[in-house]
């Protein structure tokens, strides 16, 4: 490469051996202080690093006239137009960092929820549901045992039907009282996050928590009040006990894009609201809640 940069420089572009002006030869190339070669013999100390060899190329490609020329027309462009060329860098930096932002931001969006189910214990399954000829509480016992489950929690209806605050009457599966007896669902397993409000305290019997897409959907807030009817709903009348929302929570699995159905909801009652209205929930309609290792 280097020796091809030395014949140009000897001959020209045009193939014509360059004039020497008053220099010498020596070797196979014409030395002096008009050509490129002559400047290829110069003290280090007269031309040295970059503008050496910038000199160079101006005397290969370009005569010293016209490199003068071009120069000087460059230098008018530049100091006429640089407010041009810096705003062209400006709007080149921010398109950029833009494109950068945005691509960052995708990413994250991507990996949220997976993120968000990793750092709240998210289950892996969810199973329930017995069809009569079972033993709902023993097959209940005999999967929590198996080798493959790591953790589970067990989640019981606590009431059937309710009466919300708008005076419409709803029942399971649109809306039921759910709960954990032994307090680790929602707290240890399937971990909640609370969006408005706060968390229920488990020794509260009149505390209540509720996902946000059904919250949405129901029109319930924190403070909102939900009569839920305990004992034989067909009864006359029928006996109420009353809750109220302290907490909006979101858990992993209750979001209907990820695969939440939206024809069940549940408002998160406490232990302390089935012993203190003396409820025995149905191991046939109760749930497990299941993680794998790895």
């Amino acid at each position: 490469m280097v020796a091809t940069f030395l014949t140009q420089c000897r001959y020209g572009n045009n193939g014509r051996r360059l004039s020497t002006k008053g220099g010498r030869s020596v070797g196979s190339l014409a030395v002096g202080h008009g050509t490129a070669a002559g400047l290829l013999h110069r003290p280090r100390a007269e031309v040295v690093g970059a503008r050496w060899w910038l000199q160079v190329v101006r005397s290969c490609f370009l005569g010293r006239n016209e490199m003068s020329a071009v120069w000087m027309r460059l230098r008018s462009e530049m100091r006429a137009r640089w407010r041009s060329w810096l705003g062209l860098a400006l709007l080149i930096g921010l398109g950029g960092g833009a494109a950068v932002a945005a691509a960052v931001g995708a990413r994250r969006t991507e990996t949220a929820y997976p993120r968000f189910v990793q750092v709240h214990k998210g289950y892996d399954l969810l199973t329930g549901g017995f069809p009569g000829n079972i033993d709902a509480e023993q097959a209940l016992a005999e999967m929590a045992a198996m080798p493959e489950v790591l953790e589970w929690a067990r989640v019981d209806v606590a009431a059937y039907a309710a009466t919300l605050p708008s005076g419409r009457r709803v029942s399971i599966p649109e809306l039921a009282a759910v709960t954990d007896l032994s307090g680790r669902a929602g707290f240890q397993l399937n971990r909640f996050k609370v969006i408005s409000g706060r968390m229920a305290d488990p020794r509260a019997p009149d505390e209540a928590m509720i996902d946000l897409p059904i919250a949405e959907r129901q029109d319930l807030r924190v403070g909102s009040k939900i009569r839920f009817i305990v004992g034989d709903p067909s009864a006359k009348p029928p006996r109420f006990a009353i809750v109220g929302i302290v907490g909006i929570v979101a858990s992993p699995g209750q979001f209907p894009a990820v695969g939440a159905s939206s024809a069940f909801g549940g408002v998160y009652v406490t232990p302390a609201f089935v012993r203190s209205n003396g409820i025995t929930p149905s191991p046939a309609d109760a749930a497990l809640l299941i993680t794998s290792p790895g």
